[in-house]
């Protein structure tokens, strides 16, 4: 008998998540619908309507969203599992929308088109603090300097153009 895996997202990280969705100063342009966990990604992002009516609105892109414990800037990369964005990369490709993802660190909130990055794959994982041996796993890797910019930078690209 296999034992099934433990689903990790506590309330906390619910909040975690929204706040982070929070930071991205959009919230009077989108809503973002949590998706159901069989979809492996956190959210859909849709164009805010009146009455927060999210039935039959247009997705314009899937998001995934992590919280660091650390600054951004205490590693110069980020990881994360290469399973986590297969699905989101074979999303985007079946529905022809973009795959956000989104990061909040302590000292700031940033994000990329994860189409757009120029991934690494290592093994790693989750090593110090491992809640169980799907932990290590295949990851991808990528220079956040060079791929993440500010929520601002990001919503606000082509409007000078």
């Amino acid at each position: 008998m296999v034992t099934p895996r433990k689903n990790f997202e506590s309330k906390t990280d619910r909040d975690n998540e929204m706040s982070a969705l929070d930071a991205l100063g959009v919230s009077d342009k989108y809503d973002f619908c949590k998706l159901p966990i069989s979809y492996r990604l956190d959210f859909a992002m849709i164009r805010k309507r009146a009455g927060g009516q999210w039935f039959g609105a247009n997705i314009l892109a899937f998001v995934e969203v992590k919280n660091r414990s650390g600054k951004s800037t205490d590693k110069n990369e980020f990881s994360i599992s290469a399973l986590k964005i297969t699905h989101g990369l074979l999303l985007c490709r079946a529905t022809q929308k973009p795959f956000l993802l989104v990061v909040r660190w302590k000292n700031e909130t940033l994000m990329c088109n994860v189409s757009e990055v120029d991934w690494r794959v290592q093994m790693g994982g989750r090593v110090k603090s491992r809640r169980d041996a799907a932990d290590v796993e295949p990851m991808m890797t990528c220079d956040i300097e060079s791929s993440f910019v500010t929520p601002k930078a990001f919503f606000n690209r082509g409007e000078n153009e």
